[in-house]
């Protein structure tokens, strides 16, 4: 289905991500740890390439790999008593004997499948945790400046709008114009709302107390890949001295920067997916490219609103050790070796 592009939206990627490998742990038997690790690589490869743009599939792949390698540990670790000279799991992956080691270990499923489980619940709750952290971000009386369409940003709007009183100004988000639907669905929800141009940012930012928005992805460095036009706003927002917060999910995180070959801001390389309607081709041969998505350096970002609660951008590299094997950054083994490390 994902080769069909048949699910739109990084959650419901993410979600699909976890059913295919959990089939994988459920339907087939691995000898070792490290069978099925190879095996989770391969079609997590596959799945990433097939929908390059929609970075939480490779996440997700990475987080169950993750989950499969601690599992891995514990089970070597109950096999073999614990001694005070036990090599620490860094220096496990180091040390060439421990390597083989790993190689022999066997792998009980449940365990995993319990895992991925969890995952998946965790996902289904990732609106919620963002959106109940509303009231305490914004308060009375507040202007809060948003761009284009964002779910997550509309339903911790909402949300707060139950006991805050407060207005919105929207920016429409060109060239695909979503702000449109976004400041309908705001005011039919009761919450003052401003429509205005792109190129009113500027202008507008002076008169906010805030901006929320949404963005794609988080990427390793603490910056962001957000819709079009949002480091504009993000510039407008730092020139005024304005919070610019970033409302996501954790199932964004990416190990990637921003310079990484496999990122793709372009709407045409990305193959369309949500891009904005082709205009007929102007007089002269012009060129008109549709880029899909900016990206937003850590130093313009106030606060990152996760389901796991606010952090900055410099946490970004606390979040990535939490969640991902390093060995399992680049899924490419061809690419980038064994081990998935240059």
């Amino acid at each position: 289905m994902l080769v069909l592009r048949q699910i739109e939206g990084s959650l419901p990627c993410a979600k699909k991500t976890l059913d295919v490998l959990r089939l994988i742990v459920t339907n087939k038997k691995h000898s070792t740890a490290a069978a099925l690790i190879d095996e989770m690589r391969s079609v997590g490869y596959k799945m990433q390439t097939a929908r390059p743009v929609e970075l939480a599939i490779g996440n997700m792949v990475r987080r169950v790999l993750h989950i499969i390698r601690e599992e891995a540990k514990q089970e070597e670790f109950d096999d073999v008593k614990p001694t005070l000279t036990q090599p620490s799991t860094q220096e496990a992956m180091r040390n060439p004997v421990c390597k083989e080691s790993w190689h022999r270990v066997l792998l009980s499923p449940h365990e995993v499948i319990e895992s991925i489980n969890e995952l998946i619940d965790e996902l289904d709750h990732i609106q919620g945790s963002i959106t109940a952290q509303g009231v305490e971000h914004i308060h009375a009386n507040e202007v809060i400046l948003t761009m284009g369409m964002s779910d997550t940003t509309y339903l911790f709007l909402k949300e707060a709008a139950k006991k805050r009183e407060f207005q919105v100004v929207v920016a429409e988000g060109a060239p695909r114009f979503d702000g449109h639907l976004m400041a309908r669905r705001l005011a039919d929800a009761g919450i003052q709302t401003t429509l205005i141009a792109d190129s009113a940012v500027y202008a507008m930012m002076a008169r906010a107390n805030k901006v929320l928005v949404g963005a794609h992805a988080v990427l390793a460095n603490g910056g962001v890949v957000a819709p079009v036009g949002m480091h504009l706003v993000a510039l407008s927002a730092r020139r005024h001295s304005i919070p610019f917060v970033v409302l996501v999910g954790l199932h964004k995180l990416s190990p990637l920067f921003p310079t990484d070959p496999d990122l793709l801001y372009n709407a045409a390389t990305a193959g369309g997916v949500g891009a904005p309607p082709r205009w007929n081709p102007l007089p002269g041969n012009v060129h008109v490219p549709t880029p899909l998505f900016d990206y937003v350096p850590p130093h313009l970002i106030s606060l990152f609103i996760t389901d796991m609660g606010g952090r900055t951008p410099s946490y970004v590299y606390r979040l990535l050790t939490e969640y991902y094997s390093r060995n399992d950054y680049f899924l490419s083994r061809e690419v980038f070796g064994k081990d998935g490390v240059r």
